[in-house]
């Protein structure tokens, strides 16, 4: 990926770091969309875990869609990741 633009925010060994770590996202419902902003500033090595599968009560505030209902959240918002 390029980060680029994101220099003025972070050097290149902050963006290396980000690149690097693991950072662990435990329950992937309302944390669906805090792993999409860790992926858009260059976390790249997330680790989702939730047991739970998306309802269509989740749409309106997690990220997932229609086509995501019934299937396990980690798994949905991995292949969308």
């Amino acid at each position: 990926m390029d980060y680029s633009r994101q220099h003025f925010l972070f050097n290149e060994n902050v963006q290396e770091n980000l690149r690097n770590c693991r950072i662990l996202v435990a329950g992937v419902g309302l944390g669906s969309v805090i792993a999409e902003c860790l992926l858009r500033v260059g976390c790249e090595n997330l680790i989702l875990i939730d047991g739970d599968k998306v309802e269509n009560s989740n749409l309106n505030r997690q990220n997932y869609t229609e086509k995501d209902i019934g299937k396990y959240k980690a798994s949905s918002l991995k292949k969308r990741l």
